[in-house]
């Protein structure tokens, strides 16, 4: 046995010291593979699927006769009314003609939660690896510079649980919208909600 910086080291410490390292890499594989399945935004209405917009939901077309945007008043199997704001009458768009179309949707607080509590955790994290920078988790001594009584995985823990909580009060709080898009050929219902 060998006395390093007051431990001792054993095959056992060393096990142990081994592992934890490959928890700590795999943890952060693990992590990496989250924050890159939360942020990828899937794109929700597919060209055969029917789109359903609430009356007055902005609307962005793109279409021969008419590109811009306007709120949604009404549709019938060829044709979607729109009510634009600088023009007195509805402007009436084919539904043939058009080449996209998106429609703004508010977002339900626990959809929105469950994503920015997947942003929050991964900003823990980050602010967890950073922290490595300041303190020394294997600081034994309580006057030794960057000591701290926390370990790693009660620093990880306290980090990510912080970001995650932050990040699921955000959301429910300031669920926001969300554009949802459709490429030709389009098919859309509009409904008094």
């Amino acid at each position: 046995m060998s006395l390093v910086y007051g431990r001792r080291t054993t095959p056992e410490h060393l096990l142990i010291g081994c592992t934890l390292i490959a928890c700590t890499l795999i943890g952060r594989a693990l992590v990496v593979v989250a924050l890159a399945l939360a942020t990828v935004a899937p794109r929700r209405a597919a060209a055969q699927r029917t789109l359903s917009i609430p009356v007055g939901n902005p609307v962005r077309v793109w279409s021969a006769p008419y590109t811009g945007g306007g709120y949604a008043a009404w549709a019938t199997d060829d044709t979607l009314t729109l009510i634009v704001t600088r023009q007195g009458a509805p402007v009436r768009v084919p539904l043939a003609s058009v080449t996209s179309l998106e429609a703004r949707f508010r977002n339900s607080p626990r959809r929105s939660a469950l994503r920015r509590g997947a942003l929050g955790f991964a900003a823990g994290t980050a602010v967890w690896g950073l922290s490595h920078l300041l303190v020394d988790y294997n600081a034994v001594y309580p006057y030794q510079k960057g000591y701290t009584s926390l370990t790693r995985l009660g620093a990880f823990a306290l980090y990510t649980g912080v970001g995650t909580g932050l990040g699921i009060t955000w959301g429910i709080l300031r669920p926001g919208v969300r554009w949802e898009r459709t490429d030709a050929p389009v098919r859309l219902n509009v409904y008094e909600p």
